[in-house]
């Protein structure tokens, strides 16, 4: 499950935001504030490493725990989010 965030915004040269919550029950929602750092042109190499690795669950430092096919799910956010568009 990926949890919904706010927009990228560039707060720096290369250094980005993104900004969001999740609600855990009723009373308590957590606020998550993310960096990114673009070190060359894309981080989509060192996507596309993780990938070389055999794996079927993954924990992510958010907590989403998936406990089957998460090669699968991970391989499918890359490609969504490195999907080239036509110009």
């Amino acid at each position: 499950m990926i949890y919904p965030h706010g927009n990228i915004e560039s707060i720096a040269d290369d250094v980005y935001m993104v900004r969001g919550s999740i609600k855990m029950n009723a009373l308590l929602r957590i606020t998550r504030n993310m960096a990114l750092v673009k070190e060359g042109e894309s981080l989509e190499a060192e996507f596309r490493s993780l990938l070389e690795l055999q794996f079927d669950k993954l924990l992510s430092a958010h907590g989403t725990l998936i406990e089957n096919g998460a090669h699968a799910a991970v391989l499918k956010a890359v490609d969504t989010a490195f999907a080239k568009t036509e110009s």
